[in-house]
């Protein structure tokens, strides 16, 4: 678990942004990092799971410095994927996380979405295109929060960094209709949040932020398929247990000890 805090830079001044990225100290309590331009504020908080080391820390920014990424998650099938980039790309980590980085920079967020496995919030800025992305994984596993108001996109793993980032420059309205949702049905179902404009982003959906045009789209980049399939009952518990013990021997890799 991971803290993701950043914004788009729209003129209003943020005194000290690191305070609003410290509201998530407890998902992160191992390490922390900060990167900025005249355009956007990215801050990462890090618990150490993959490659304890500095060369792990976020946001990571590649060799030509015109990609940065924050991750919060893991990329079960990282490994493979560091297989088929290995020969173009320097890796500096051993994290999951350096193989988004890479990724993106080979093919873009769509076909780098397609091929990875796993449990995500991303942040991506492309400085070339000078786009920012906002990615959620395809169960929904990780959170990711934002904001789109007066033009400028503010995110955060958990709603208190959003609030935080607004308590001196704009004042947040509560949502009746989602309080009434929460009284219903003892949740606020997403895209709602307690606050008007601050939303959960949608498993297996994306963000693209044009910060040119300040042009906003929303992308739904994967569905749960059901297929019908004739198998014999004995096969089927044979495939399900399979897949059972493949998906946990994939979420147990780590560098610190692990439980489930």
């Amino acid at each position: 678990m991971c803290g993701l805090y950043g914004y788009t830079i729209n003129g209003d001044e943020i005194k000290n942004p690191l305070d609003n990225l410290n509201t998530l100290i407890h998902r992160g309590p191992d390490q922390w990092f900060e990167w900025s331009n005249t355009e956007l504020y990215m801050g990462h908080r890090r618990l150490s799971i993959i490659d304890l080391s500095d060369r792990a820390t976020q946001p990571m920014i590649n060799k030509n410095k015109n990609i940065i990424i924050s991750v919060n998650g893991e990329i079960y099938n990282h490994e493979k994927i560091r297989k088929s980039l290995i020969d173009k790309y320097q890796f500096m980590s051993n994290s999951d996380s350096e193989v988004v980085l890479h990724g993106f920079s080979e093919w873009g967020i769509d076909k780098l979405l397609d091929k990875i496995d796993g449990m995500f919030a991303i942040a991506i800025y492309d400085l070339i295109n000078n786009k920012l992305y906002l990615v959620r994984d395809r169960a929904g596993i990780k959170p990711i929060y934002y904001s789109f108001i007066n033009n400028q996109i503010v995110w955060g793993s958990e709603l208190k960094a959003i609030k935080a980032h607004y308590n001196n420059n704009y004042s947040l309205e509560i949502d009746n209709e989602a309080v009434f949702d929460f009284l219903t049905y003892l949740y606020i179902p997403t895209p709602k949040t307690m606050y008007k404009n601050v939303f959960k982003l949608e498993p297996g959906h994306y963000i693209e932020f044009s910060l040119n045009d300040k042009r906003f789209l929303k992308k739904r980049y994967w569905n749960l398929e059901v297929n019908v399939e004739d198998i014999k009952i004995n096969d089927a518990k044979e495939k399900l247990e399979h897949l059972i013990n493949q998906s946990v021997k994939e979420q147990m890799m780590s560098d610190v000890p692990v439980g489930f």
